[in-house]
């Protein structure tokens, strides 16, 4: 659930100059298994370089302080817009639990059995609908996922659901949360459709994240415009923050 980086991928080919958001598909219809697997393949160094930064902005103690179940240091985050667990084995790599959050039923699957998860140790999870099954991740997947990214997999647990809706997760549920080139995506649409999506977001992981958490959400806006509105919506939600911006190899703008 977040855009490529250069061309748009579509059912595996690349646009030249077209934004994933642009198209006239949500993102969980956009997001194909050839689209998903285009993506995946070319993201892999950039998503674990946009996770690495957004780890160093979230300052997570190192004390086992935070609060989370892990102890030793080991936080319990939410990654929104998840993907193929690109993000997520970052996370995982830094010792972290997470749990994961896309509407894209080919990005999960990915995530837990085609490579960008699932992992070596074959515990990662996907949960959809309301059927309450899991899908494990382990065996041949998790090996390829090992070969082709060169990491353990991503170990953690994720759910397909629409976060444009809000966030299926109990209160004070988390440590932290990053999102990775994914809320975006809830600028879609009219300005008052946007506003809506977005503050329904932002009051949902207010209510998720613990006391004293920190949430950083790197996103591809459409214009600075969009980067106010999501300012503003965060903080009628209740939060306190503000954007940074950043620019990447490709000369895309980031914040």
């Amino acid at each position: 659930m977040r855009p490529p980086r250069g061309p748009a991928a579509r059912g595996g080919l690349m646009t030249p100059g077209v934004r994933p958001e642009d198209n006239a598909l949500a993102a969980g219809q956009y997001y194909d298994g050839a689209t998903t697997a285009a993506y995946t393949r070319v993201n892999v160094l950039t998503q674990r370089e946009l996770t690495a930064h957004a780890m160093e902005l979230l300052v997570l103690p190192i004390d086992g302080s935070s609060g989370g179940g892990g102890g030793g240091g080991r936080a319990v985050i939410a990654d929104v817009g998840c993907g193929s667990g690109l993000s997520g084995e970052e996370l995982t790599r830094r010792g972290h639990a997470w749990v994961g959050l896309d509407a894209s039923a080919s990005m999960l699957s990915e995530a837990v059995g085609g490579g960008g998860g699932g992992g070596s140790g074959g515990d990662g999870q996907k949960s959809g609908g309301g059927d309450g099954q899991n899908i494990n991740g382990g065996g041949g997947g998790g090996r390829q996922a090992h070969e082709r990214h060169g990491a353990g997999g991503a170990r953690g647990a994720v759910a397909l659901a629409d976060f444009s809706h809000g966030l299926p997760f109990r209160p004070d549920a988390f440590d932290a949360c990053v999102s990775i080139s994914a809320v975006q995506w809830l600028c879609v649409g009219t300005p008052s459709e946007a506003c809506e999506k977005l503050e329904r977001f932002f009051r949902a992981l207010a209510r998720c994240l613990r006391p004293g958490s920190r949430a950083v959400l790197q996103v591809y806006p459409a214009t600075v415009g969009d980067t106010w509105l999501m300012e503003d919506c965060a903080r009628r939600a209740g939060l306190a923050g503000a954007a940074a911006g950043a620019y990447t190899r490709s000369r895309q703008s980031s914040t």
